[in-house]
């Protein structure tokens, strides 16, 4: 059984919520089930790896203009995400980083999945 584009797969051993490994196992990351903590990596990392990885909030910049929330996704530690917020505290839009190159699309982690992949290739 194949797993749809759109669901959360385990990177090590493919199994996903409607087909879990033979032993049972549960989420120990947002791409890693527990069946297979330590197996090597085989499956690419796919937006949906991304849209549910834990982001933790590193900083708080405050400027003249408003404020700024930096994330970093526990999972992918190259992949930061910026929550902005005017100065009356309006919540004004993400911008997805990836290393140094933005995503200027808003939550684009498709954009940050290939791009994640294809520095995982030339490596």
């Amino acid at each position: 059984m194949r797993a749809p584009a759109d669901v959360r797969i385990c990177r090590a051993c493919g199994c996903w919520e409607l087909h879990a490994c033979e032993s049972g196992c549960a989420w120990l990351s947002a791409d890693r089930c527990s069946a297979c903590p330590d197996a090597a990596l085989r499956l690419p990392i796919r937006a949906a790896h991304l849209e549910c990885a834990t982001m933790e909030l590193r900083s708080v910049i405050t400027d003249d203009n408003g404020e700024d929330r930096l994330h970093v996704a526990v999972e992918f530690p190259s992949v930061v995400l910026v929550t902005r917020h005017d100065k009356a505290g309006r919540y004004v839009g993400p911008r997805l980083f990836v290393g140094d190159e933005e995503m200027l699309t808003g939550f684009a982690y498709a954009q940050a999945a290939e791009l994640l992949n294809e520095r995982r290739l030339a490596a």
